[in-house]
C-alpha cells in the first residue's frame, strides 16, 4: 500500500496558491430541491415531495474549476453558458469565487445546461436535465482559443468533459498541439462519446463504467487488465480509474500500478466527486507533487465531499486537515 510523506503533502498544499489551471469543458448549473416526503400521490403511485428549500451551485466544468479555485490555485474557465438568467448566475457565481470567466462564451441558441436534483429524506428522487447539445460554433471555438494563447501562461489544462458540445475534435486537436509545444500537461475527466479525442494527454480519469466502455470489446472486467488496455489504447502517461466504494487504481506507462482504498467512512452523495478527483489532482500535480501523491489526495478529497450533501467542493484548510488526521465523515 502506498504511504505518502505527510511533510512532502503539506509542503505542496503551501504551493498551491502558486498554481495557474485552465479548465475547459460544459458549465453546469446544479439545482437542488430539497425536501420531505410523508405521502404517496392519489393521482399516480409517486412519492409527494414537500420542498422545504434549495440550493444553487456551479455543476459540471463549472464545479471542476469551483475546487481548483477552494483549494488556492488560480483558475481560468472556458466554455459556454446560455444568454439567460441561468447563465448570467452561474457567471456570477464564478466570479464571487475568484475564476477568470473572460473564455466563456454567451450563447444565443444554447441555452445554460441546468441539471435540477430533488432530494427527499437525504435520498435522490428525480432528477430532470435542461440543455440543448450543440457543438461549438466558428465563432465560439475562435474565442476559447484565442484566450488560451499557447497555453504557456497555464501549470495544466484540465478538460471536463460531459459531451454537451464543448468539447469537440478541433478544440481538442489544438489544445494538444499547443500543449506539446508548450510543454503543458492535460488532465482530462471523458465522456466515453468523446474517447478517440484524448489519445496522447497525459493522464485520464474515467470511472469504471467509463473505463470499460473506453477499453472497446474487453473481455475481462478485471481492472488491472482494463487499466492496460487504456494506456496502450490512448497512449497515455496515465490513466487513474475511480472505483467507488473501491477507491482508486492509478496505472503509469511505465508498469506501475498503484491501488488507493477508498477513504470515505460515510457517502452521502457522490454528485461531483470525479470533479473534485480531477481538480486536486490537477493542481497536486502542478504544485509538485508525484502522480502518486496527487492521486492520494484527491483520493482524501473525494473521500470528503461524498459525505456532504449536494455538489460539494473540499476547501484547502478542510484538506489539510483531513491529511492531518481529520476526520473524514
Amino acid at each position: 500500500m502506498f504511504v505518502p510523506d505527510l511533510n512532502r503533502l503539506h509542503g505542496a498544499l503551501s504551493r498551491f496558491q502558486d498554481v495557474r489551471i485552465c479548465v475547459i469543458g460544459d458549465l453546469m448549473l446544479d439545482v437542488f430541491l430539497w425536501g420531505r416526503v410523508r405521502r404517496i400521490s392519489p393521482e399516480a403511485p409517486v412519492p409527494v415531495v414537500e420542498i422545504e428549500g434549495d440550493s444553487r451551485v456551479p455543476g459540471g466544468s463549472a464545479n471542476v474549476a469551483h475546487n481548483a479555485s477552494a483549494l488556492g490555485a488560480r483558475v481560468f474557465i472556458a466554455g459556454r453558458v446560455g444568454n439567460d438568467p441561468d447563465g448570467e448566475e452561474l457567471m456570477k457565481m464564478l466570479k464571487e469565487a475568484g475564476i477568470d470567466t473572460a473564455a466563456v462564451v454567451v450563447s444565443e441558441e444554447c441555452p445554460t445546461t441546468v441539471k435540477t436534483r430533488v432530494i427527499a429524506h437525504s435520498q435522490h428522487v428525480v432528477r430532470f436535465d435542461r440543455e440543448v447539445k450543440r457543438p461549438l460554433s466558428g465563432r465560439e471555438l475562435k474565442h476559447i482559443l484565442s484566450f488560451l494563447g499557447d497555453l504557456k501562461s497555464f501549470d495544466a489544462i484540465v478538460v471536463s468533459d460531459y459531451a454537451k458540445g464543448v468539447v469537440i475534435p478541433e478544440l481538442m486537436k489544438e489544445i494538444k498541439q499547443r500543449a506539446t509545444l508548450s510543454e503543458v500537461p492535460i488532465i482530462v475527466d471523458p465522456k466515453v462519446l468523446n474517447a478517440p479525442l484524448f489519445e496522447g494527454v497525459t493522464v485520464i480519469t474515467p470511472n469504471f463504467a467509463e473505463a470499460l466502455l473506453m477499453a472497446g470489446n474487453h473481455s475481462e472486467e478485471d481492472v488491472i487488465s482494463v487499466g492496460k488496455e487504456l494506456l496502450r489504447r490512448y497512449r497515455c502517461q496515465y490513466v487513474l480509474i475511480t472505483r467507488g466504494s473501491e477507491g482508486m487504481s492509478l496505472f503509469s506507462e511505465d508498469g506501475q500500478i498503484l491501488y488507493l482504498p477508498a477513504v470515505a467512512r460515510k457517502v452521502y452523495d457522490v454528485t461531483g466527486a470525479g470533479d473534485t478527483v480531477v481538480a486536486t489532482l490537477a493542481v497536486g500535480m502542478c504544485a509538485g507533487l508525484s502522480m502518486a501523491e496527487a492521486a492520494y489526495i484527491a483520493n482524501v478529497a473525494a473521500g470528503y465531499v461524498v459525505g456532504e450533501p449536494g455538489t460539494a467542493v473540499i476547501s484547502l484548510e478542510t484538506l489539510r486537515s483531513v491529511l492531518s488526521g481529520g476526520r473524514i465523515t
